[in-house]
């Protein structure tokens, strides 16, 4: 009889050791579904977000390194080194610059600035070319007129005004004049028939000389 007890007893204790079992197992099952879905979770709504957001992000990144880039490109650095004076322009990118010139015949500007406007950097260089001409033509000997020529051109180009694009305009225009002026004479050297149709025609260039639409 107590033999039979001791196996129901077992029975008993075997049965709720089971079913405690089940219980807890249940238990966390439940817990584990009640967790929400996390941030990184392929739901239907975490999953599409970033793919929507991605293109309008990268474009507003793009626009403002665009725009970064165009705003450096209007920045010039003039420095000094060696009583030499060298501008830099910034290139189209966030930070980049690359040099213009170096020049030893001019001055720094008179405002020190850590950066400067292209007008700033215009004038040091139409300046620079001026002196060049200068320098050509009071080279002894007969003048490089082609060299003078050329650095006028330069000089009217970066005219950082009306007043002096248009002094640089009629020292051009007579070196040009006294170019056609010294071909119309070696073309009368030749005293030939042909040499005097041609020097005519470069007195007539001469005489109705004047810039060309780019120029203007």
């Amino acid at each position: 009889h107590k033999a039979e007890e001791e196996a129901k007893r077992k029975a008993e204790a075997e049965a709720k050791r089971k079913a405690e079992e089940e219980a807890k197992r249940k238990a966390e099952e439940e817990a584990v579904a009640a967790i929400p879905p996390s941030a990184g979770s392929e739901s239907e709504f975490g999953g599409n977000k970033p793919l929507k957001m991605g293109p309008l992000a990268f474009g507003a990144v793009l626009l403002l390194l665009i725009l970064s880039s165009y705003n450096n490109t209007k920045k010039y650095y003039i420095t000094e080194e060696n009583d030499a004076v060298t501008i830099t322009r910034g290139t189209f990118t966030p930070m980049g610059s690359t040099a213009l010139i170096t020049m030893t015949d001019v001055a720094m500007p008179e405002t020190l600035k850590d950066v400067y406007g292209w007008q700033d950097a215009y004038r040091l260089m139409y300046q620079h070319y001026i002196n060049q001409a200068d320098r050509l033509l009071e080279t002894p000997g007969i003048p490089d007129t082609a060299a003078i020529a050329a650095q006028l051109e330069q000089a009217f180009r970066h005219a950082p005004d009306r007043e002096l694009r248009d002094a640089a305009r009629a020292r051009l225009v007579g070196i040009r004049s006294q170019i056609f002026i010294h071909r119309a004479q070696a073309a009368l050297n030749r005293k030939t028939i042909e040499g005097a149709q041609a020097a005519l025609e470069f007195l007539k260039e001469a005489t109705y000389l004047d810039l060309s639409a780019e120029e203007q």
